[in-house]
């Protein structure tokens, strides 16, 4: 009895630093994300390798696909059961644990940047407010808009989130933004600063 209660409390312990580190490489990612110019197809391809990996690790750690694990159901009824509940874990996971690679990349990339800026004027397409979802559901005042700025770099167009509250008078006659940019860790282009100019 004393040897499988320390197998469950070691396989808990294990479960929980999973989470944890989905969790904070998760926040890394989202709140450093519109700070960085980072590759689409490192992002969804990250996203998806780490939550599919971490999903058949959980369902074989789980002993999901073990039809003498559910005791009640049988036939169609136990596979599509069995199904539901794999799809439904390797979601969870891809949400949860997806973005521990790209946590670990971003951040490393945005903390260990270069200390030199550079500033660079682009030509602003046009700029749209964001609203941010914490808060989002409180009194109208205490709502924060961000605005999300389309503008033109290397012959491309591109969108950024600025984190700043701005109003929509603001907005009107804007042709250029200035942008202090400094060079990541691995190469990825960090925001730091920005002036938007009529």
């Amino acid at each position: 009895m004393g040897k499988r209660k320390k197998k469950k409390k070691k396989s808990s312990l294990k479960f929980k630093g999973l989470f944890i580190l989905g969790a904070v490489s998760h926040s890394i990612m989202y709140s450093l994300l519109k700070l960085t110019y980072y590759n689409d197809l490192l992002l969804w391809g990250s996203l998806i390798f780490c939550g599919v990996v971490s999903g058949v690790y959980l369902i074989v750690k789980m002993d999901l696909l073990n039809p003498k694990s559910y005791r009640k159901l049988k036939g169609i009824k136990l596979k599509g059961y069995m199904f539901t509940i794999c799809f439904f874990l390797i979601i969870g996971t891809t949400i949860m644990f997806g973005n521990i690679i790209n946590g670990a990349i971003i951040g490393l990339n945005y903390f260990g940047r270069d200390k030199n800026d550079n500033s660079n004027i682009y030509t602003v397409e046009k700029i749209e407010k964001h609203r941010n979802v914490r808060g989002s559901r409180g009194p109208r005042i205490f709502r924060r808009y961000s605005p999300k700025v389309y503008f033109t770099k290397d012959h491309k167009s591109v969108s950024r989130i600025l984190p700043e509250t701005f109003r929509s008078q603001k907005h009107i006659g804007v042709k250029r933004i200035v942008l202090n940019e400094q060079m990541g860790l691995f190469g990825f282009v960090v925001i730091r600063n920005y002036q938007l100019q009529k």
